[in-house]
């Protein structure tokens, strides 16, 4: 019978043995040092093959109950979490805000992630975001610091320290940047992001959510940042996708503020594939036009996900 390779050994085997630590200033001064690579774009882990290739959409007020009914629907989180495993569950928690404002991912939604892989067999669970106001106030305002802890994981303030360059082979703008160690030294990654519309992108979902595991001076990545999006996706490998769109933010994205610019929603969004995942939320949620929406565009161009999902939705109330 063959062995199922963990996501750890599947990045390892592209090359990430001997990772040089990288530290958080302007990217210049990471260069030269040892790098990761996550392999091929078109790989996925083993992990993530073993979940149906649907999107699940499950709408109900419980968001923990959501949660848990959509990565069932998939087939569990015991598919892509094993026995002994470190798993990251990504959620935003980039702003100075209260959950019912909808800048960051709902505690509720982390804490059922957190509680799932604990339940699967995780050894350790690791829960953590680069925010653009200071993570000292954001992890406790959101809600997600004392509900993750409470569901067994570990809060991680990301270190400068803690960063290693990331060879990015298929990138075509985006072909080397510093990425959190743990994010790619874990054996399962869990994309939670929040629904939001933004400026610059149109929507921040799950691709763009992981925008928050990139070191160095992120802001340099607003010239052509639809494509670097794509290119940064293409080296870091989810093996799920739980979107918080629970109340999305419909206005003043992505920061908000204001509870009128967030519309109840309570639908929870699953998927293996990151593109799809955004693409319902993009033509569903928002209302938009997902072929528009460039970075999302991109990244099926690149053979990254699919972007049609129309035959793959199954729609579930909690």
């Amino acid at each position: 019978m063959t062995r199922k390779v963990s996501r750890r050994e599947f990045i390892r085997s592209a090359g990430t043995l001997g990772l040089g630590l990288c530290a958080l200033g302007g990217v210049g001064g990471c260069f030269g040092k040892k790098s990761a690579s996550s392999g091929k774009s078109s790989e996925r882990t083993a992990r993530a093959s073993a979940l149906e290739d649907k999107v699940a959409v499950v709408k109900g007020a419980d968001y923990g109950a959501a949660v848990r009914k959509a990565v069932e629907a998939l087939g569990g989180m015991g598919a892509v979490v094993k026995a002994g495993d470190v798993v990251v569950v990504k959620p935003n928690i980039g702003w100075v805000s209260k959950p019912h404002l909808g800048a960051c991912t709902h505690p509720d939604v982390v804490a059922a992630l957190v509680a799932m892989a604990r339940e699967a067999g995780a050894k350790q669970v690791k829960v953590f975001d680069r925010p653009c106001h200071n993570p000292i106030h954001t992890y406790p305002e959101s809600g997600i610091k004392e509900a993750a802890e409470a569901a067994g994981a570990d809060v991680i303030f990301m270190r400068d320290s803690d960063y290693v360059d990331l060879d990015i082979p298929g990138g075509k703008s985006l072909t080397r940047w510093p990425v959190y160690r743990d994010f790619v030294e874990a054996d399962v990654v869990i994309n939670a992001p929040v629904a939001k519309v933004h400026g610059t992108t149109g929507v921040t979902l799950a691709i763009k959510n992981l925008m928050g595991v990139a070191g160095g001076n992120r802001g340099q990545w607003h010239s052509g940042i639809n494509q670097k999006l794509a290119d940064w996706l293409s080296a870091l490998p989810c093996d799920l996708t739980v979107i918080d769109a629970t109340r999305p933010m419909m206005r003043s994205g992505p920061t908000g503020g204001k509870p009128s610019d967030v519309e109840r929603a309570d639908t929870i969004i699953a998927a293996k594939d990151i593109v799809a995942a955004d693409a319902w939320a993009t033509e569903q949620i928002f209302r938009m036009d997902f072929h528009r929406v460039s970075h999302v565009k991109l990244a099926d161009e690149m053979g990254l996900g699919r972007l049609d999902y129309t035959d793959r939705v199954e729609t579930l109330a909690a």
